[in-house]
């Protein structure tokens, strides 16, 4: 399914190029179909954080720690781009050409226009949420770089920089969880409510990840979104053949 604010802000453009979305500015007539459209990607991108996660738990007890750390990443990203979304933020790409698109950034706010951003949507992405909310407690440090530098660092070395998996050796980000088992750190991740293991990087590639998810939930929650009864019960069915106990989909999903 297309980004329903992507597809909401090419119908109104006068014309599907750069020029035409920079000088577009939302009435207040389209402004709450903006937020409208926007809150349902959220739901959208947050159920994909949720099954990025899950999948990654599973490669982690089969031993398949490469995979895993790149599936943590994508449920970072789908988490903030879900957290944006919930709060009148997405990224829109706008035709320029028959073969190229331009991304914009684009906010709920009457009479804004779109601004053009550069880079792809990965860099985009955590320069728009560090650019729009520099506050947001997520934007911790892991040593010298932020956290999410920190999981792009660790994607980047498993798809671009080592021509050889190490599984099934434990990687050293993952020695923590190794020692403890998923079970345990799962249960003390998702009861953490003072961030005591997101920014550690003895805890962080699976802490970090889920601290982005309970914050997208909330932000879901406080939008009034709600997961259907399906994608729980697609959760639930997840988590238990996972071996996954004491932890629900009402966790995890509005």
């Amino acid at each position: 399914m297309p980004h329903r604010a992507a597809t909401s802000l090419l119908a109104w453009l006068p014309a599907q190029s750069a020029p035409a979305a920079k000088a577009f500015q939302l009435s207040a007539a389209q402004a709450p179909l903006l937020a409208s459209a926007l809150n349902a990607d959220a739901e959208d991108m947050h159920y994909s954080a949720v099954i990025s996660l899950l999948d990654a738990i599973n490669g982690i007890n089969s031993a398949y720690f490469s995979w895993a750390i790149v599936k943590l990443y994508y449920c970072c990203f789908y988490s903030i781009r879900s957290l944006m979304a919930s709060n009148g933020i997405g990224i829109v790409y706008v035709p320029i050409n028959a073969t190229a698109a331009a991304p914009f950034s684009v906010n709920t706010q009457i009479s804004m226009s779109p601004r053009q951003e550069k880079g792809v949507t990965h860099k985009i992405t955590w320069t728009l949420f560090e650019r729009i909310f520099p506050n947001n407690p997520l934007l911790g440090d892991i040593g010298l770089e932020r956290a999410y530098a920190w999981m792009t660092k660790l994607r980047e070395s498993v798809n671009y920089k080592n021509p050889r998996f190490p599984d099934p050796v434990v990687p050293s980000h993952f020695n923590e969880l190794d020692r403890r088992g998923v079970q345990v750190a799962l249960n003390a991740y998702i009861a953490d409510t003072a961030f005591a293991y997101a920014f550690d990087a003895d805890h962080a590639a699976l802490a970090f990840p889920i601290e982005c998810l309970k914050r997208s939930m909330a932000s879901l929650v406080g939008v009034g979104v709600v997961f259907d009864q399906a994608d729980h019960d697609h959760v639930d069915a997840c988590l238990a053949s996972a071996g996954i106990t004491g932890l629900i989909s009402s966790q995890l999903l509005a």
